[in-house]
């Protein structure tokens, strides 16, 4: 399916905000999430096949420079095409709803147009141009966070509530889940002698068949269900998202349904398959990898960020949103020196290849007792070769490899329209180097 989508980003983060700060920021630091989630899990047209992808061919996002400015790379990373909208009015309006409705309308002259228009905005105001739309038989998606008028929801084909794009799309219903406290035990009245039966001819009663079990799959297709999760993760180059994986089940298994064989959630019912030589990563979103080819996912790692915050402080808020923006091993600046000294030993005499360097800074870090992953080395090796340097040249110091990489993260930061102040730029070089 052809869809276009269009962010109202001032809308929907106030409204989020209003709600919870958390669901705000995820919102705003991970596009790709939920943008996964309405590629994949958001219900395709009438009539289409369940299994046809939805092709975001439009991605569009709103926003006031001068109060949201600082999310707008994470968009642009996301695929967007971002649009500053000032306030023009001393009443604090910007011009999101006038440069919208005009972006929007706009497809209607493409050659290719898109079949379905998304639209993330509470905003009554686009009440007419969903109604052209429809005139014009464009499927149209509203997401309402926060309250929206009824004309509004109306006109839309379909309306996803604020409750399910923050369950599923943010993927934060487990953290708001509420805790379930058992009822009281009522005790039970005591037995009592059924009635006599009337006179008559007798009749078979067939016994009542016993509740199944929570677990409502049995061991055989447990079994099978863990082959599939294995050939799925198998097959893929990093860790596998849970809302990747149920996707998938969905299409292979339509039978498990939305009850995935007596669990709650996807999360559970993956937890009781057989996991050997996987692992579960129990942060948002979650992920299912192999360890022995993946490196771990960043969220699967808290304790090792809560040890960076309370080790670096100062360190920690920058380096989280360049390794967000830029992909750039979120690391401890202990680790990096331990992976520089590693590189500049295994770079003199005897140096082989960039492939082989990586493997043994990688079986290096796991001695130590460091987590980092053949994928990071390889990131950082990749760095340095990119700021313009041949490796194995020459005997290099890790302090000469550390400056590279900053030059190279520098450059990223820079295509991803993170323009760092001097005081970040410090910042950049005391996380990269100052542990050596």
């Amino acid at each position: 399916m052809r869809s276009a989508i269009f962010v109202d980003f001032d809308n929907v983060f106030i409204g989020l905000n209003a709600q919870d700060e958390a669901l705000a920021r995820s919102f705003a630091t991970a596009p790709l999430k939920w943008l996964e989630w309405f590629e994949k899990s958001l219900p395709p047209h009438a009539g289409a096949p369940s299994q046809d992808p939805r092709r975001l061919l439009v991605r569009r996002c709103y926003l006031n420079p001068k109060q949201f400015g600082d999310y707008r790379p994470y968009f642009i990373r996301a695929g967007f095409e971002t649009v500053d909208c000032p306030v023009l009015t001393t009443y604090g309006k910007t011009s999101a709803d006038v440069h919208m409705v005009l972006d929007i309308l706009e497809l209607l002259n493409y050659e290719v147009r898109p079949e379905e228009v998304i639209l993330l905005s509470a905003d009554a105001d686009f009440t007419p141009v969903l109604l052209k739309l429809r005139k014009w038989d464009l499927r149209t998606v509203v997401v309402a966070v926060g309250p929206s008028a009824a004309a509004y929801r109306a006109a839309a084909d379909i309306v996803v509530d604020q409750d399910v794009f923050v369950d599923t799309a943010l993927q934060a219903g487990e953290s708001r889940r509420p805790r379930v406290v058992p009822a009281p035990v009522r005790p039970k009245p005591a037995p009592q002698e059924p009635p006599a039966p009337e006179a008559g001819p007798a009749r078979r009663t067939a016994p009542r068949p016993a509740a199944p079990p929570a677990d409502a799959a049995p061991k055989r297709d447990r079994d099978v269900f863990s082959e599939h999760l294995r050939a799925l993760v198998d097959a893929a180059q990093e860790p596998v998202a849970m809302a990747t994986l149920a996707t998938a089940f969905r299409q292979q298994f339509p039978e498990l349904g939305d009850t995935w064989a007596g669990h709650s959630t996807f999360k559970q019912f993956v937890a009781g398959l057989d996991l050997t030589g996987l692992e579960i990563s129990n942060a948002s979103p979650g992920h299912v990898y192999d360890p022995a080819r993946h490196a771990p996912p960043k969220d699967a790692l808290p304790e090792y960020e809560e040890t960076f915050k309370a080790k670096h402080p100062e360190l920690e808020p920058l380096a989280r949103k360049i390794s967000q923006l830029t992909d750039t091993p979120f690391l401890l600046p202990e680790d990096y020196a331990f992976v520089l000294r590693a590189m500049a030993e295994e770079t003199g005499p005897g140096y082989e290849s960039m492939s082989e360097l990586a493997k043994r800074v990688r079986d290096k870090c796991r001695e130590a007792g460091i987590p980092v992953g053949r994928q990071t080395v390889n990131f950082i090796v990749r760095g340095i070769t990119f700021a313009g340097h041949r490796l194995g040249k020459a005997q290099d110091t890790a302090a000469k490899l550390a400056d590279l990489f900053i030059q190279n993260t520098l450059t990223l930061c820079s295509g991803a329209q993170f323009n760092l102040s001097d005081k970040e730029t410090r910042l950049l070089k005391a996380w990269i180097r100052q542990a050596l």
